[in-house]
């Protein structure tokens, strides 16, 4: 069931500092306009197991605004909050009259101060602020859930090396992501149902992860692996002290039914190809 949100976040502007030739430099006397956001989507991810869907809630959202075309205190133009996710409520963006302002949102679990979990995430580009009426500009957000797919081979061989590939850009056919595409891979188990240890203190961020497959026990034995993602960083909060650690994402999840494997086979066996 789809839900309506409307954010409309509150800013005040600082005074800033020089700016470059190709920029506009805003401070506090730059005439501003209300932007007032809608978000539209399920208002938590669905994920589907055994025929029956949940959704994965979320209790905050992070809004991010940037315009390549602004300057503000001497840095280019970015605005940031984290609000609560409460259905019906209301807030204000003020925000220099411009054009070209990209419109972000990351909907998020705040599990402690430092572990958040992304649910979903929606991008608005070339997005006009260019009335100073409250009500005149306006835009829409389509939250998608947030997802990560692993690429792995069919077949792997004992005792060598598989590479593992993560498809973000084109997973549930989004264009575009708060993931980035350096991730995580904890060490690849022989069943989903086990728990795939986070060892954040030895993440290595890189595009493509490798494991060593381990040597056969018996027939139809699986690999099954799993990606620990982040966010762009970007995305993080300097206010906050935050850290890509911080934020934790995880695909696929066997809890909802969703996994990648590959089979397991002796190194000196001839393998069919499909």
């Amino acid at each position: 069931m789809k839900k309506i949100l409307l954010l409309i976040v509150t800013l005040f502007l600082a005074a800033c500092g020089g700016g470059g030739s190709s920029t506009t430099d805003v401070n506090s006397s730059t005439p501003t306009g209300a932007l007032s956001i809608t978000f539209a989507g399920q208002q938590g991810a669905a994920k589907t197991s055994g025929g029956v869907t949940t959704i994965l809630d979320h209790n905050r959202v992070r809004v991010i605004i940037t315009n390549p075309n602004l300057r503000l205190n001497g840095a280019p133009f970015k605005a940031m909050q984290d609000v609560a996710a409460v259905p019906g409520a209301t807030f204000s963006f003020a925000l220099p009259l411009a054009t070209g302002y990209l419109v972000e949102a990351l909907t998020y679990n705040e599990l402690s101060a430092t572990s958040k979990v992304p649910v979903e995430y929606a991008v608005a580009k070339a997005v006009s602020v260019v009335s100073a009426d409250p009500t005149g500009n306006n835009v829409t957000l389509v939250l998608q859930p947030v997802e990560a797919k692993l690429v792995v081979p069919a077949t792997v061989l004992q005792g060598k090396a598989v590479t593992v590939l993560a498809n973000l850009s084109t997973a549930l056919g989004r264009t575009a992501t708060p993931l980035q595409s350096a991730w995580y891979m904890p060490q690849p188990k022989s069943s989903p149902a086990l728990i795939f240890t986070n060892q954040t203190s030895a993440y290595s961020y890189k595009g493509l992860q490798t494991a060593t497959a381990w040597t056969v026990t018996g027939p139809g034995e699986r690999m099954y692996f799993k990606g620990v993602f982040t966010l762009k960083p970007y995305m993080l909060d300097p206010t906050k002290n935050e850290t890509l650690k911080m934020w934790s994402f995880g695909a696929p999840d066997p809890a909802f039914g969703n996994v990648s494997s590959a089979i397991l086979a002796p190194y000196n066996v001839s393998i069919p190809v499909p």
